[in-house]
């Protein structure tokens, strides 16, 4: 836990703001409608919008339990699909594409999917690929 406090000391205000963010932004759904969401998100209370700088917490505040579900199950069933053709001998599906998933899943815990729309962009464009390349790796057109 120490690390942690430290890496947080080093932007304290971003984080102390950040931590605050997250924490309205959670209240704010459990108090409106924690199940389908607020569908938008407020600008008054920080400098920018609740729900920013989390892909996971704006789609709790703009969707609800449900929304939030569902990108969650999204992401594990593409990480399913990903490793069972990535652990399978003699598979060429490690590339490029990998290293940058793995990166703009990481990012896209700290961030907000639609914040960056070409990185949003790039993020399915990659999906899609590896999508594509799992059918032709299973033979399927």
């Amino acid at each position: 836990m120490a690390t942690i406090d430290k890496i947080n000391e080093l932007r304290g205000g971003s984080s102390s703001i950040r931590f605050n963010m997250y924490a309205e932004t959670f209240r704010l759904t459990m108090e409106s409608n924690p199940i389908y969401g607020i569908a938008v998100k407020p600008r008054d209370y920080f400098f920018i919008p609740l729900g920013s700088h989390s892909t996971y917490l704006g789609a709790f505040l703009k969707t609800g339990v449900i929304g939030m579900l569902c990108l969650i199950y999204f992401n594990l069933k593409f990480w399913k699909s990903y490793f069972s053709i990535v652990l399978k001998p003699k598979s060429q599906a490690m590339s490029n594409t990998t290293a940058a998933l793995c990166a703009l899943s990481i990012f896209f815990s700290l961030e907000d999917l639609d914040a960056a729309q070409a990185l949003s962009f790039l993020y399915f464009v990659l999906v899609g690929t590896h999508i594509g390349n799992i059918k032709s790796c299973n033979g399927n057109s």
